[in-house]
Formats: structure tokens, sequence, C-alpha cells
């Protein structure tokens, strides 16, 4: 049975490594290429130790030839077995002085162990590991230096790597001493006489900072996965073919969609159909800007889908990066409804505040019945948007009801000046009188309607709200309002109607009785209503003597006589205390803020301008006063700290440096990390600098870039050698990023700062070590090639002597 020589076992595993690369479609993973440099000087002595084996069993192999045919001939070559055992030990000791050149100027561990764990072979940077030489671990056990645990495991592994006839890498943590550190080690069998692995070539490298950078890779992306997890904004991110590979928890919320099950879908399914194709293209030219981020709302709402079918509006900003040669796109989203809802009941009562004071305006310039009601009855269409829009006055001596005036579109079965006999309404004329309204939802269901109803519906309409006009406790008339859409009136509606028909009544009142003294008291009533602050007058234990319909509103009561039931401390105080320390008598208008009640038993915040009314003897007749209502302002006052709190916790807390500091150099703000990376004593002093003039920041180019940025208002990104004012030389990487004024200048300048000086302390490593390299493979007098590990047939590295051995040139 012919037995292999190591040379063809070592290209046997050169071949079935390069067949499982193949295979997998992958020349190295990401794990190989950390383990390159550990991989190459291992790969380097085993196959010099080959060589070197090889070139020694061919002289023996060529001494027996000779020494079996001169027996055969009955005669011996005059010292041909010396010259042939000559050239072998010469080609032994070859062997051994090259080997020992590589093994003893490595700063690799190299060792050469046995089956049984005994060391053959240790190299100086191996045995100073221990604070040995080289003789005084030769012939021990690798159990007398190492603890038992570890010393198991080595031994288990070099089982692994004699039986499996092939090296075995492993990575674990070693202790030298009182040191403990990662190593990296290939284990490769050597083959004995019979061709069986009976010693392995051990080769260590320490690994602890890759180890350490790997551990503060893992907690980084730890901490950006729960910070991703726990923000309450949806975060998605795709790759480029805009398919999902991050679903956050808050994305799982707002949308309805497990992960799992959004893991590789197309991101356009929370989308509505009739954006899908458009926006795709919208995130594709945005990765082809090469910007890193940028709000996508612009002009045009965003709209979502959820799971259920359901379309919202959203508020989103994207940003891409590129990893290991994939882009991928992260959209940041957040659920806009409840402000957009916001914005609508802004804009509605906007329009409603608008079409008031535009009816109080028409009531009070109004020189006559006629016009105040035409005034009316025009703005509440408007308002509400009513099919009809009418006013009937109540003549109780003939007890028929006047259509006073309508406004319509449309035919007009009741014109102006109809009359309606009020016994057909006695059940409605009940409820109004109790200043209750009528509502019908559908005309059309009435089974027995009244004449006056039949004729709505031949007009078209199918709603009806019915408002009483209140003046002095009686009715006088109605104020009525219909559409063709059935159930149109809402509460919102019916209250919008009150209000003015409420107006409408005092007004009529106000033009019915102006003579003397009630002139005045018109005057005052209108103002007294029409104003959209709070009018009161209560008395100093505590009841209302008067409220206007603003104060009625801004609390959330139906009507002021409710307000005037009221006990102030009881029902608009969350504790009675709080209106006994508001108000004492100074005898001097005065303005307070505080909090009250509402209705609904929410908190309203009210700016009061108040005062006292005193007799003629000095005692108070009651306090009088204007409400405001504040509580938006103290909302946003609390939103500014909140978020001023937010912006702060982040500021203090960011892993990068951050200095706020004004157009003209000034610094305003330094965060802790900044003040670790610049090496400063504290923050004061850092703020004695200006970016514009302190000179080491002048000669670094800092303050260049900063002025650039300033005066541009322009993203600008630096990287710079610089010794700080406290003496620490760093190599720093810097952001500008502009914050701009009211006026479209700069007003801030946002400096990031990194501190990059152990990346290029490094690569300067690295490149140190790189020319070392090369210079000891160029004078070792032998040929040195290096050709890739998945690719044999051409070589990336030749050393000079390749002239000298094959009379080709390196370039060749």
């Amino acid at each position: 049975m012919k037995t292999k020589s190591q040379a063809e076992v070592v290209e046997n595993k050169r071949r079935k490594k390069k067949k499982r690369a193949d295979e997998s479609g992958k020349s190295a993973k990401p794990k190989a290429g950390r383990r390159a440099e550990e991989q190459s000087a291992h790969e380097l002595l085993e196959a010099e130790n080959v060589r070197l084996r090889e070139a020694l069993k061919l002289k023996e192999r060529e001494l027996r030839l000779m020494q079996a045919s001169a027996r055969a001939s009955g005669q011996t070559p005059p010292g041909s077995e010396g010259n042939v055992a000559r050239q072998a030990e010469e080609a032994l000791r070859e062997s051994e002085a090259l080997y020992r050149i590589l093994t003893e100027v490595s700063r690799d561990m190299i060792s050469l162990v046995s089956a049984e764990g005994k060391i053959l072979y240790v190299n100086i940077f191996a045995a100073r590991q221990f604070g040995l030489t080289p003789p005084d671990l030769i012939g021990k056990t690798i159990s007398e230096y190492f603890p038992p645990q570890i010393a198991a495991r080595e031994l288990e592994n070099i089982r692994k790597a004699l039986n499996a006839a092939e090296p075995l890498y492993v990575e674990a943590p070693v202790r030298f001493g009182e040191n403990s550190v990662w190593l990296g080690a290939w284990i490769s069998p050597i083959m004995g006489e019979g061709g069986a692995a009976d010693r392995a070539l051990i080769v260590s490298r320490d690994i602890t900072e890759r180890k350490q950078a790997e551990e503060e890779a893992r907690l980084s992306r730890r901490r950006l996965i729960d910070l991703i997890n726990s923000v309450m904004d949806a975060v998605i991110s795709i790759n480029s073919e805009q398919t999902i590979t991050l679903f956050n928890p808050a994305a799982e919320k707002m949308f309805g969609y497990k992960a799992e099950e959004m893991l590789g879908q197309p991101h356009a399914i929370l989308l509505p159909e009739r954006y899908r194709s458009a926006h795709a293209l919208h995130v594709d030219r945005f990765a082809r800007t090469g910007i890193t981020s940028r709000a996508m709302t612009g002009s045009a709402e965003i709209t979502g889908l959820r799971k259920n079918g359901e379309e919202f509006p959203l508020d989103a900003s994207i940003s891409q990066v590129e990893v290991e040669g994939q882009k991928y796109l992260t959209v940041i989203l957040r659920d806009i409804t409840g402000r957009k809802q916001a914005e609508e009941n802004l804009r509605r009562q906007n329009l409603r505040l608008k079409t008031l004071r535009e009816i109080d305006s028409a009531i009070l310039a109004a020189d006559s019945v006629e016009s105040i009601v035409g005034a009316a009855l025009g703005h509440i269409r408007e308002l509400i948007e009513c099919q009809r829009a009418s006013l009937a006055l109540i003549d109780w001596e003939t007890k028929e009801g006047l259509i006073f005036d309508v406004r319509q579109t449309g035919k007009i079965a009741l014109p102006k000046g109809s009359r309606v006999p009020m016994a057909l309404f006695q059940d409605i004329n009940e409820t109004l009188s109790r200043e209750q309204p009528v509502l019908i939802d559908d005309l059309t269901a009435l089974p027995n309607p009244q004449p006056l109803f039949q004729a709505a519906v031949k007009e078209g309409a199918r709603s009806v709200c019915v408002l009483p006009l209140i003046s002095q406790g009686g009715l006088i008339g109605t104020f009525n309002m219909s559409s063709e859409i059935p159930g149109f009136f809402d509460e919102e509606k019916v209250n919008l109607g009150r209000e003015v028909a409420n107006q409408v009544a005092i007004a009529l009142t106000q033009n019915h009785l102006i003579q003397g003294i009630r002139a005045s008291e018109e005057r005052y009533r209108t103002l007294f209503t029409g104003m959209l602050d709070g009018v009161y007058r209560s008395t100093h234990d505590g009841k209302f003597v008067d409220v206007n319909p603003a104060m009625v509103r801004m609390f959330g009561y139906d009507s002021p006589e409710e307000m005037l039931a009221l006990d102030i401390k009881k029902d608009m105080y969350f504790a009675p205390e709080e209106r006994v320390s508001l108000f004492l008598d100074t005898g001097q208008e005065k303005v307070d803020e505080f909090r009250m009640k509402r209705r609904d038993g929410s908190e309203i915040w009210v700016e009061d301008h108040g005062r006292y009314i005193h007799d003629g003897q000095g005692n108070v007749l009651y306090h009088e006063g204007i409400l405001r209502d504040i509580t938006e302002r103290k909302q946003a006052e609390k939103a500014l700290r909140d978020s001023e709190s937010r912006y702060r916790l982040l500021f203090d807390n960011a892993p990068l440096g951050i200095l706020l500091v004004e157009s003209d150099g000034t610094i305003l703000e330094v965060n802790p990390t900044a003040l670790s990376i610049l090496g400063s004593s504290s923050a004061e002093a850092t703020r004695a600098i200006n970016m514009l003039s302190f000179p080491p920041l002048i000669e670094a180019g800092i303050a260049a870039d900063f002025e650039k940025c300033a005066r541009q208002g322009a993203l600008v990104d630096g990287e710079y050698q610089y010794t700080t004012k406290w003496g620490k030389s760093i190599h720093a990487l810097a952001r500008f990023m502009p914050i701009m004024g009211e006026d479209d200048s700069t007003s801030l300048v946002q400096v990031v700062l990194d501190d990059a000086t152990e990346r290029k302390q490094a690569e300067e490593n690295l490149r140190v070590a790189e020319t070392r390299y090369r210079t000891l493979v160029e004078q070792l007098p032998l040929v040195v090639y290096i050709n890739p590990a998945n690719d044999a047939t051409y070589t990336v590295y030749v050393s000079p002597q390749i002239e000298s051995f094959l009379g080709y040139t390196r370039e060749e």
C-alpha cells in the first residue's frame, strides 16, 4: 500500500478547502477574514516545514537506493555513502536553521507538542509568556504550566486535530501567571514516519484586543437594538430591493403586523395601492442621491395602510447607510392621526369663532330686527353648511308662528311671511320652553308628520333642528335649521346653532327694549355675550351672579343658569382652599394665573383680570373679572420644558463629544464626552476658548472649517491632528452643523467630535509590522511567494530571490 507524503497530504487539504469554498459560493467568510492574519503565519511555517522534510526524505531515499545497488553488485562506490550522508545532514541542518529563523523571530507563540501533551519545541516568544526560556519548557508537559481545566482543554483540541488529520483553529481564554488573555491558535497535525499524525504544531496569537472590540461591538449593537425597540416611533429598515429587514415593536403596534410577518416582505404593502409605484420611485431616487438623511413629508402627505385596511397620515424621515456593499434605508414614522384631528378641530374652531365674530359684528352693526335676523341666518348656513335656516317669531296673542326670514337653496315651500298655527306643535313648544332643542334625524321616518314637516320634506329636507329663542325667561320664537342629510345635526352643530340663537334672541330683546336704562344694558349684554373671554361676577362666598356664554363654553357647561347654581369653591376648584388662597381684597385690580376645574373634571388654566366691587361703606359686594383660557399656553410651556429636558439628557450622555458654539466662535455648551476627548479640566475652562481665534485650532485647520460652516450655512466634515489646550494630542474627526436663525443665517454651530487617535495608531502599527515582515522575507536565502487562499493560479507577492533561483524577474 502506497503511503502519501506530507506534501501530498497538505495539498489534498488545500484542495478540499478550495472545493468547499467553491460550493458555498464564497471565497472567504467574514470570520475567516478576521483570522487571515493568524492563518498566514501558520501556513508559511507549515509549508516550509513540509518542503524541508521532503528534501531530507529524498536524500535518504537516494542513499538507500545506492546502498541496495552496491549490495546487489557486490561493490560499494568509494565514499558514496559518506557523500550522501553528508548531503542529508546538510539538508537537515538547513531545515533546522531556516525553521528556527522563522520561529524565533515570529511574534506568534509557536510550539510542537506530542499527542500526550509533551512539549517538544517552543519558540522564545512563547516561553517568554511564562517568564521562562525554551529549555525550561522543552521536555515538560502542558499540564505543568497551565491550570488543570485549561490543560485538559488544550489536550482535547490537540487530539481532535490529530484524529482528523486536519488543522484546527480555536479561540479561548488562557492565563499566563496573573495575566489572562484570549488566544487564537492554529493546531496543525504533523505526520510521523508511518503516515499517522503523532505531533501538533501550534501557532498562537494574542487576540485579546480583537475580542474586546467584538464584545464592545456586540454591546453597542445590543444598545442600538434596545433603543430601537423602546422608541415610540415606528422604525423600519429596507435593503436595496426595498424589502423589510427591520420592523420594531412600535411599527408592529402602528401597522398591526408582527415583525416575523414583515421581514423579507416589500415595504410597499404598508402603503395604499395608489401610492406604491410612485413611492418606490421616490425611495429609489433617494437611494441614488447619496444624501444621508432627510424628511419625506415636504408638501405632500404620506399615507400609511394598517393590516386592517385603515389608512392614516404619517410624518416620516428617511436615512441610508451602506454596509459591506449593501445599501440599507431606514425610515422613522410617526402616526399623526391625533395631530391631524387636532388641526382639523382647530381649523373648525377658528372658523366657528370667525363666523361668530362676524355674526356679532353684523348684529352690532344692524339697525333693525330684519338686519339682525338676516345676518344671523346667512352666517349660520355658511358655518354649518345646512340646506335651510329660518327664524320664526311667536305671537302668543294669536297663537301663531310667523316665518320672519328664510335663507335656503332651491325651492321654498314655506316662504318669508308664512304663518303656522302653534296648536300643531304643542309638544315641541313645551320642549323649547324648557330651553331644550328639538332634533328629528329623519323626517321621512315620522309616522304622522305635521303639515309643516311635510312641506319641509317637499323642499328636500330629511333632518331638522329647532332651537328656542328665549327672552327674559320666555319663549319668543324658534331658530330652525334643516338638511337633506339624515342625522346631520350632531352635538357640535346644535351647540353652534344654540350660540347663534342665543345671540339672536338677545339681539331681538335688545332691539325691542331700546330705551332709557335698557339701552345701556343692551350694549353691555351684547359685549358680555360676544366676548371670546369669560366674563363673570361672583359673591365673596363663592356663588356666580352672572357669567357670559364664553365662560359657559370655557368650562363645558350647557347654560349660564347651570353655572349660577354652582358652588365655586367646591365645583370649580380641585380643593376649596385653592380659591381661598387666591382672593385677597387689596383694593386694586390684579392679574393672577391659576388652575380651575371644568365640568368634566379636566384641568383648565386661566388668567384672571379681576377686581372687587364695594358698597358705600367699603364692604365687598362682589368680585368681577375676565377669565382667559391659557391652558394651551401652559401645555406649550410644559412641552418646551420637557423638550429641553430630553435634549439635555441626550446631550449629556451622548457617546460623541458635542459643543454648541455661536457663529462668532464663543462656546456656549460642552458635554462630558467632549471634555474627556479634549482632556479638559472643566466646562468653564473649555468655554474660555474661542473657536475662531484659538491658535492651535487655527493651526489644525479646525477654525477655518468652523468659519466655513458658520459663513456658508453648510455641513462641514473634517479630520485633524490637534494638541489641545491641556496638552492632549488627538486625531479628531469633527462635523460642523449649522443651526439657522429666523433670518435664515447661521446663529449657532453644533460641533460633533470623535477621537480617532487609537484607530490611527493601530493603522500605523499595522504599517510598521508589514514593513518589518517584508524586510525579513526579502532577506531570507530562499524564494517566498504568496498566492490567494482561494486561487493558486496567480501570485500576489514574490521575494527578490526569484531571479537567482529561477531566472525570472519579480514582475514576470
